[in-house]
């Protein structure tokens, strides 16, 4: 009796130790923006031509993206934080910090909850009528799988946060077709040109930016954009999340992008890599009680840089 007593107790404490080092699933944060030329400097943003608010004296504007929320579901708090610059805007309201500041965070619940469908299905009616922020495509960004983020004062599908950068001087290229260092000649990018007979396409890296007569050059279409955009986005965020990004920014990818006057001879577009997204901003989610989900944090941020 007494053996089968240890050998329960053996059987227990092993269980306990296996749990104890059982890995929590963690908790996915994906992300999506543009970086794009918008006059002297650059404008971070989730849709283009945003008119720009009130920016810093060296007119350095950072408009971030669509932050989604994938894996268990959790109580707690995400937040935003950047050492270049300060926040500029944020949507839905914050519960700490914000406007004006270094950083802002919402607390809440974030989950699959049926039960808040009717109060999704009338955020999805936010027309320009109604919304405070009539450029923004809301319909587009309420994608496929994320959950559902319930704050105090809003029921959402993403998140969303603006800065005002003091510097942008870490990217790899702020000039297209400038030479990059050898550590970022293998980030890839594409190449759409003014040519006499319209738009032209070709994809590369940063290290390898063609001229306007390489033969690499073809008619530019703008499933050939989609289909990069597909690539780069492989393991990063979720297909019904780029084509959330590209459907933002289709017409303007495929040729509006001159309409401002601010790419007289083209667009070079290419991912900034993940090592340097931190010089932008970074993202905490603190989840409440004893379970401390990992987070795993996933960013498709583009530049788009004049030619």
């Amino acid at each position: 009796m007494r053996l089968l007593a240890t050998a329960v107790l053996a059987a227990c404490m092993t269980g306990l130790s296996f749990a104890e080092d059982r890995e929590l699933p963690p908790i996915f944060v994906h992300e999506w923006g543009v970086l794009s030329w918008s006059g002297p400097d650059y404008t971070f943003s989730s849709s283009p031509g945003v008119p720009l608010p009130v920016s810093d004296p060296d007119g350095m504007m950072m408009r971030a993206p669509v932050l989604y929320f994938h894996g268990p579901e959790f109580t707690g708090t995400v937040t935003v934080r950047t050492d270049n610059g300060l926040i500029s805007h944020v949507y839905p309201e914050v519960s700490n910090g914000g406007i004006g500041m270094g950083s802002c965070s919402w607390t809440g619940s974030f989950g699959y909850d049926a039960g808040n469908a009717s109060v999704r299905e009338r955020a999805a009616l936010i027309d320009e009528r109604s919304s405070p922020f009539p450029h923004w495509p809301y319909h587009l960004w309420r994608t496929g799988e994320s959950m559902t983020v319930t704050t105090s004062c809003a029921i959402e599908s993403f998140l969303y946060y603006e800065t005002t950068p003091a510097d942008l001087g870490f990217l790899p290229s702020l000039h297209g077709g400038q030479p990059v260092s050898e550590e970022w000649g293998q980030v890839p990018a594409i190449v759409v040109m003014r040519s006499e007979t319209g738009l032209c396409f070709t994809e590369c890296s940063l290290g390898d930016i063609p001229g306007p007569d390489d033969e690499a050059f073809v008619t530019m279409t703008p499933d050939l954009i989609h289909r990069a955009l597909h690539q780069w986005s492989r393991n990063v965020i979720d297909i019904e999340e780029v084509d959330a990004l590209w459907k933002t920014w289709m017409e303007w990818f495929s040729g509006d992008f001159i309409e401002g006057g601010n790419y007289p001879n083209g667009l070079l577009l290419y991912p900034i890599p993940e090592s340097l997204l931190s010089n932008l901003s970074t993202i905490e989610v603190v989840p409440d009680g004893p379970s401390q989900y990992p987070t795993r944090v996933r960013r498709l941020i583009l530049a788009a840089v004049p030619l």
